[in-house]
């Protein structure tokens, strides 16, 4: 029988064996992390997604609720709130309520709106056609309320400035371009010299006094801006504003749309 199935076997020496061990740790180690690491990826994108989704769901939840408190809404307003505050009401450093339309009212329209506000800028670009459908029976009264914005009292005041410069017509002027102007909406920070530079723009635009301006903008502490804009917020909280725009007829709140504020002014016109 011839020797074939002879082998050597030559064993490992010791530092051949701590070598390979240590191959096999550090790939035991690697390998165990990545794994460990795919667990944890996978865990925090379920949370993610989870957390994601509730706040998503809560979000169009908390919209939806206040979408329909405002449109099904038949909470009426009374006393200080309900009226139509004129120059003869007030003293000298007092700015009274804007409006537009009748000097002699069948029906008093009260909007509550902020600049800022996305949904107001919508209405205030469709409501022209009511103005002048109704404006000969209708006193349509506009009041700032401030729902959060960044810039929500900084525009506030920037009408009013225009205002007391140039007067109910300029009021309504700036109040165009400011509901025009999207980037109020944002929150970036503008500084002094920004908000000059926008309210110069303005000014140039509706032709009235740049210096003016800035000076009753800056001055509002003094000028009864402030007072307007905290007697504004205070007829919205007294009316238990939710939202913007928020609209009343006659005391009675409706929904803040072209079609429903029309509607409810036939019935009670008797068109």
């Amino acid at each position: 029988m011839g020797d074939d199935n002879n082998f050597e076997f030559t064993p490992y020496s010791s530092a051949d064996l701590e070598t390979r061990r240590k191959k096999l740790w550090r790939v035991a180690v690697v390998f165990g992390g990545m794994v460990t690491i795919t667990i944890l990826l996978a865990v925090g994108l379920i949370c993610y997604s989870f957390g994601y989704h509730q706040a998503e769901q809560y979000y169009l939840d908390h919209i939806k609720s206040l979408s329909e408190n405002q449109n099904t809404s038949t909470s009426e307003i009374t006393g200080n709130a309900a009226k139509y505050w004129s120059s003869d009401m007030l003293d000298d450093r007092q700015i009274p309520d804007h409006y537009r339309g009748s000097d002699s009212p069948e029906v008093t329209v009260i909007e509550y709106a902020d600049y800022p506000c996305s949904h107001c800028a919508n209405l205030a670009s469709e409501i022209e056609e009511v103005y002048d459908k109704y404006g000969d029976s209708v006193r349509f009264v506009f009041r700032h309320y401030n729902v959060g914005f960044t810039y929500s009292n900084v525009t506030a005041r920037i009408a009013e400035a225009a205002y007391l410069t140039g007067g109910e017509d300029a009021y309504w002027q700036m109040q165009e371009l400011l509901f025009n102007d999207s980037t109020w909406a944002q929150s970036d920070y503008m500084d002094s010299s920004v908000i000059e530079e926008r309210i110069t723009n303005y000014a140039n635009s509706i032709g009235i006094d740049v210096n003016q301006t800035i000076d009753a903008y800056h001055n509002s502490s003094e000028n009864g801006i402030d007072d307007k804009i905290a007697r504004d917020n205070s007829f919205g909280n007294d009316s238990s504003i939710t939202s913007t725009p928020s609209v009343f007829i006659n005391g009675k709140s409706v929904s803040p749309s072209v079609d429903t504020i029309s509607v409810e002014l036939d019935s009670l016109l008797g068109k």
